[in-house]
């Protein structure tokens, strides 16, 4: 089957893929806190060094943290909605391979990178709000600055996706320039050459007149 990409839909899919490693990263590092925020700001006798979504590491060694609600509120709610979006994700992937072998279109899969875009966006939002909330109420003034890459990268991923989706939606190959005939009418182009063609060789047969031909619908 032909291709049903253009060059729109597959400069989205290369951003998506891009998008994809930004946001793995982002998940799997633990630089969502910096340093500074952890020892500067809460008791001198914590220890914690750097902190993710899923893991705390301090000097003497990481400790993962679980899904319970002992992990707070603001990463259970941060990794929900995180783990939407990476299931949006991943079905986008699937029909963006389908699309590239021709048995459907990338449009779809660009609805959904714009909506796992706008779903990472949000999770990024209440990872922000609910820290700077809830620690601002406890410590003290919080800025930006107390956050750490990992948390940015997050921030550039939601931007990726919603940009791959944008031209994934304006990926559908357009069909081309030839004209298509219905198959009435070229059953009855075929009967008048033939009879011309027997016509020219000098066979006797009657000419069929154009305007007797049977009408198909």
């Amino acid at each position: 089957m032909a291709n049903t990409i253009n060059a729109a839909g597959t400069v989205g899919f290369i951003i998506a893929l891009c998008g994809s490693g930004i946001l793995g990263t982002s998940i799997a590092t633990m630089y969502w806190r910096t340093p500074e925020f952890l020892t500067g700001q809460i008791l001198a006798t914590v220890v914690e060094v750097n902190s993710g979504l899923f893991q705390t590491c301090t000097v003497l060694g990481c400790t993962d943290i679980s899904w319970s609600t002992d992990s707070g509120l603001t990463l259970l709610v941060t990794r929900s909605i995180l783990l939407i979006a990476c299931l949006l994700i991943a079905i986008g992937l699937i029909i963006g391979i389908v699309a590239i072998c021709g048995k459907t279109d990338i449009t779809s899969k660009g609805a959904l990178d714009i909506v796992s875009g706008l779903f990472i966006l949000a999770a990024c939002g209440a990872y922000t709000g609910l820290t700077i909330g809830f620690d601002e109420y406890l410590l003290g003034d919080v800025g930006f600055n107390d956050f750490g890459w990992s948390f940015y990268l997050c921030w550039a991923a939601s931007a990726v996706f919603i940009i791959a989706g944008a031209f994934e939606v304006n990926g559908k190959q357009k069909a081309t320039g030839q004209r298509q005939i219905h198959p009435a009418a070229d059953m009855q182009q075929q009967m008048i050459w033939a009879t011309n063609m027997q016509h020219r060789n000098g066979t006797v047969v009657q000419q069929v007149p154009r305007h007797q031909v049977v009408q198909l619908q």
